[in-house]
């Protein structure tokens, strides 16, 4: 079975890429691997492994490659063998194998956008699924960086978002069971620049010159779309624009976007992150979506939110989840993607599920709603105690310049003091230490003092002379003086 799930929360229990890309090019790996798609329906690929230091086998850390592996030898020819997921040899210790990977059996047994799926003349297959792992004694010294190059000799192509260090990737073997995923075969790439926020560009290294903007390379796998891919790839830039005016910036210099064909579907069914071995966003894009309609979608406004967060999951998910969730709807109204209304009508709907983790502790219930009503709360407060001139928008930029994002781990308290520095009151810590254990809210009075009422007909209603007034606009519109946003799709 495969180890990841589509959602946010189990991508990355370990997040240790910055090692990786930290390491020169004159570093001797562990192992060295070519990879070889042998043909441009990425049917199978061959991998051959040459090991700087003496070695006893390899294995897979995942079950599903195992059935489709076939002529696994040492460098010799000489066959090794088999026991579960382990392929060791008789000899006292090898340097290196070669190996057959069966990817059409695979796709065929797994379909499953988690471990191994194919669409048309492309596949998506976790990098557990092709690359096994040296064995060696625990007792052994040296480094345990994998060293990855790839060709497509016959047509095709193979992606990946792993760290280019000289002309080859590089991972640890440690890192392999969370690595983001390989696409092969026949697909679409486009290469979209996003401006970076000033922290990132000012925060390089000396020696680093930092390009101003950033790299989204998106690949939209074969399949049959009925919006094209140029317009998948406008959909995707306007998304990070409409999340980098959040950020300031888009949150991370360099990421993939990988678009998953859903045949028959109508929709953005799902979407999630992973940040082990480079960030890669999967993203199901229903095959039959029109094109105006994947702004109508909440999904990638969602997932690229999740790159400016660090990974935190000491309390929960409810912080990363519920900043995703709360600040979804406001990025896309602020892009003209939807109304006022709509967003308020949203929340009123939504928000009662998050009164159970708020009120019984965050860690309990639904972490999405529960984290969102905890943002709301902040949110209000903060406007409230500076008359609009700092907001939640403000101390999550704040984390990202000061902590990080997706790809560096973090604890909840530290994040929310990170959050609060700039802050006259420490706003997020509080609010934090009353509603971890759980704390009495009544949410009825909270959308009342913003002016948010139903009317009879179910409609949302607006009360300009509720108190907190003034507050409901500037969650929306991020300051006193910006005003309402024109909807674009009036």
């Amino acid at each position: 079975m495969a180890r990841r799930i589509a959602v946010y929360s189990l991508v990355a229990a370990v997040l240790l890429l910055a090692n990786a890309q930290a390491q020169s090019a004159n570093d001797t790996p562990l192992c060295e691997y070519a990879v070889t798609l042998l043909d441009a329906k990425a049917q199978a690929v061959d991998v051959t492994v040459t090991c700087h230091q003496s070695i006893k086998g390899f294995r897979f850390t995942d079950d599903f490659p195992t059935n489709w592996v076939s002529a696994f030898t040492d460098a010799n020819g000489v066959a090794l063998r088999r026991k579960g997921s382990e392929w060791r040899s008789d000899a006292a210790a090898i340097t290196g194998a070669r190996y057959h990977l069966d990817l059409d059996g695979m796709t065929r047994s797994e379909d499953d956008y988690d471990s191994a799926k194919r669409s048309g003349n492309s596949v998506l297959v976790d990098l557990s699924g092709v690359i096994a792992i040296p064995i060696v004694d625990a007792e052994a010294k040296g480094s345990d960086e994998l060293s990855i190059r790839f060709a497509a000799p016959n047509g095709g192509a193979i992606a990946t978002s792993l760290p280019l260090v000289g002309d080859a990737y590089r991972i640890r073997a440690d890192e392999i069971d969370f690595a983001t995923a390989l696409i092969l075969g026949t697909f679409q790439r486009r290469t979209l620049r996003v401006p970076l926020p000033l922290s990132l560009v000012a925060g390089a290294q000396a020696s680093e010159a930092r390009d101003p903007a950033g790299e989204i390379e998106l690949l939209v796998m074969d399949g049959a779309f009925k919006a094209s891919t140029d317009e998948i790839a406008d959909w995707v830039r306007a998304t990070a624009l409409a999340n980098a005016d959040l950020w300031h910036g888009f949150p991370v210099a360099r990421s993939t976007v990988v678009i998953l064909p859903v045949p028959g579907e109508v929709h953005v069914p799902t979407g999630h992150v992973i940040a082990t071995g480079g960030i890669m966003v999967f993203v199901q894009v229903g095959a039959e979506i029109a094109p105006r309609a994947l702004y109508d979608e909440w999904v990638l406004v969602h997932e690229f939110i999740h790159l400016g967060t660090p990974y935190i999951r000491d309390t929960g998910a409810w912080f990363n989840e519920g900043l995703a969730t709360y600040l979804e709807p406001i990025i896309r109204y602020r892009a003209g993607w939807r109304s006022a209304e709509s967003v308020w009508e949203e929340w009123t709907g939504w928000m009662g599920r998050g009164l159970e983790p708020m009120t019984t502790g965050l860690e309990n219930g639904n972490p999405y709603w529960g984290g969102a009503l905890f943002a709301l709360t902040a949110d209000i407060q903060l406007r409230r105690l500076t008359g609009g001139r700092l907001g939640l928008e403000d101390c999550v930029r704040l984390i990202l310049a000061k902590e990080g994002d997706v790809s560096v781990t973090a604890k909840t308290m530290d994040t929310l003091a990170v959050g609060d520095s700039n802050s006259p009151e420490p706003v997020l810590t509080r609010l934090a230490a009353a509603h971890l254990p759980g704390a009495p809210m009544d949410l009825d009075a909270l959308f009342a003092s913003l002016g948010v009422h139903k009317s009879a007909d179910g409609k949302i209603e607006f009360d300009d002379s509720a108190p907190l007034a003034d507050v409901r606009h500037w969650i929306l519109e991020a300051a006193p003086d910006r005003g309402p946003i024109p909807s674009r799709f009036q």
